[in-house]
């Protein structure tokens, strides 16, 4: 899979060949969404565990401040506000 790491300071970009830095981009300067971001949130929404929701503990391991970063937190708050029917119908 070819992908880039953007950050302000330096950005990398990998073509499954080798490495390649160039020089960083501004967040409004990059690409606002990318060609597999929908895939890791149906991929993320499928993996989700409805009868272990626990936000305190997913604020835990990766604190709110980090959350706009992060493709699949876009889909938390429906998947948290679903999970008690979805443990219920999974029950039944």
């Amino acid at each position: 899979m070819r992908f880039s790491i953007l950050t302000p300071d330096l950005t990398l970009h990998w073509d499954r060949h080798g490495e390649r830095f160039t020089p960083g981009l501004r967040r409004q300067d990059a690409p606002s969404e990318d060609a597999i971001e929908a895939w890791w949130r149906d991929y993320y929404a499928a993996i989700f565990n409805p009868a272990r929701v626990n936000p305190r503990l997913m604020h835990s391991h990766m604190p709110k401040q980090f959350w706009r970063d992060l493709p699949e937190t876009r889909s938390i708050p429906d998947l948290i506000k679903t999970a008690r029917a979805r443990t219920e119908r999974m029950i039944r």
